[in-house]
């Protein structure tokens, strides 16, 4: 690093995500230097409320002395953004989904290993304590043979449906659609269960509150590994709850993420919340933040990039499927 702390750069205001992550950099010893949105209006009142300084154009950061970034913009501009500044040497958490095309994903992939600067996207629900705990007992073998995880998000669209700064996240082109701007969550959590080694992907897809969307409101995506075990992750955004969670049975036994949950908080670790409860949330966001400066300190990459990569190869493969209704070989 190049400062005792160190300086972030923030790139996009989507959702409420920055806004997070930069209480919890600054709680973990980092400062958010500067931030660039779209939307000028929202850039300077993010900076009024963090510290730091609003700019024109995402471009005025790569003239910065920055140690990391957060590429938060709409997601078709995740690799475009993350890649100007990995090109630079400068490490880049960037929004999950990395992309929703392997090959743009593989070339920012491809481009930061070969410059030796990091990068990190996922699901902050890779990092919670409750998730990261139910992997273990897969790997471990305490369940057996692992053979299903049923991973579900359910998520309200609400706000992307109606608010005309948040519709590029039901946008195909844009977004992706709740099949990838969601689904990652559900993906993320079934592949840390099962993968690697994704063999074909079904997704079905439909609009059952939501009619005027462009993409769905309600999804189930199925991906087959190579060794025959079977993920379900199901995608609801035509409500107005929040919860994510995964089961995973083995030969032998089997794990219920909200089962673990309560029994952690009954014993004193974290406290419910409503999105399942902290455990599985917020601690997931500590964490990957932790994860972020990590990667800046010792030049890492906490996911592995081919963990990165077929995720993506996963996405696409669920938005082909939707479309051919018919299961897509990776």
């Amino acid at each position: 690093m190049s400062h005792d702390r160190p300086r972030i750069g923030i790139i996009g205001l989507g959702l409420s995500n920055p806004y997070t992550f930069a209480r919890i950099l600054k709680a973990e010893g980092a400062d958010v230097a500067y931030v660039w949105d779209y939307h000028r209006d929202a850039a300077e009142a993010f900076a009024r409320g963090n510290g730091c300084e609003a700019v024109p154009t995402w471009q005025e950061l790569l003239k910065a002395s920055l140690d990391g970034v957060l590429v938060e913009s709409i997601n078709a501009d995740h690799c475009k953004l993350a890649k100007a500044f990995v090109e630079q040497g400068v490490p880049a958490y960037v929004e999950k989904p990395l992309s929703f095309d392997y090959e743009e994903a593989k070339d920012l992939l491809d481009t930061a290993v070969s410059n030796d600067c990091p990068i990190l996207s996922c699901s902050p629900l890779r990092f919670s304590p409750v998730f990261q705990e139910i992997a273990r007992s897969v790997r471990e073998g305490r369940l057996g043979l692992p053979t299903l995880a049923h991973a579900r998000v359910i998520h309200t669209m609400h706000h992307f449906a109606t608010d005309p700064r948040k519709r590029w996240h039901d946008s195909l082109s844009l977004g992706g659609g709740m099949v990838v701007d969601i689904g990652v969550h559900a993906v993320e959590l079934g592949y840390m269960m099962l993968g690697p080694g994704a063999a074909s992907v079904y997704c079905e897809t439909s609009r059952v509150k939501y009619k005027d969307i462009e993409s769905e409101d309600t999804a189930a995506i199925t991906i087959k590994f190579a060794d025959g075990a079977i993920a379900v992750c199901d995608v609801v955004c035509a409500t107005n709850e929040l919860e994510y969670s995964v089961m995973v049975n083995g030969s032998e036994d089997s794990i219920d993420s909200r089962e673990l949950c309560a029994k952690l908080c009954n014993e004193g670790y974290g406290t419910p919340d409503g999105i399942g409860n902290a455990l599985s949330a917020y601690g997931g966001f500590v964490e990957t933040m932790r994860q972020f400066l990590k990667c800046i300190d010792r030049r890492c990459f906490p996911v592995p990039p081919l963990e990165m990569g077929e995720i993506v190869k996963i996405l696409s493969a669920a938005r082909a499927s939707a479309k051919q209704h018919s299961p897509v070989l990776i």
